[in-house]
């Protein structure tokens, strides 16, 4: 049970974080790049692919600064789930 309420968290945050870049970059788009929302909403799956390879690409290049932010994200994630940790 409580795995699959974590993994509906992951999955939310997931949903959250994409619908939160697909209003950024439509915006930037929109208001700096002077396009059309039409224009911007096009070319969305394109920049979004891009954007996620850049991603991937610098987290290979800084391998230790990537793993250190993984191992900080995961110790948040054991700590919250102690209750006598989390109530201090």
């Amino acid at each position: 049970m409580l795995h699959r309420i974590w993994t509906m968290k992951i999955f939310a945050a997931s949903l959250v974080a994409v619908a939160g870049y697909l209003l950024y970059a439509l915006g930037i788009d929109v208001f700096l790049h002077d396009e059309t929302l039409y224009e911007a909403l096009k070319g969305f799956p394109y920049q979004l692919s891009r954007s996620l390879g850049d991603l991937c690409v610098m987290a290979w290049q800084y391998k230790f600064v990537t793993l250190i932010a993984l191992a900080i994200a995961t110790a948040v994630v054991f700590v919250r789930r102690v209750p006598d940790i989390r109530n201090l």
